[in-house]
């Protein structure tokens, strides 16, 4: 794995340098969004050979 890309409702939001985890805390990534409604995010590997892998979809709730 060379890098993670996240994706919010289908539009490619950042991409993220692949780090080996050597501690327990999980990968984080923050943003801020202007809106409080709902979202579908999805997170992609991708290897050096430019293929990927992708999460399930992942929805978030609107916040009320």
């Amino acid at each position: 794995i060379v890098s993670y890309e996240i994706w919010r409702d289908q539009k490619k939001v950042t991409e993220v340098a692949y780090r080996p985890q050597i501690t327990r805390r999980p990968f984080l990534f923050e943003e801020a969004i202007p809106d409080k409604s709902a979202h579908v995010y999805q997170i992609k590997a991708l290897d050096a050979a430019g293929r990927s892998a992708a999460t399930a979809e992942l929805p978030l709730p609107a916040i009320a």
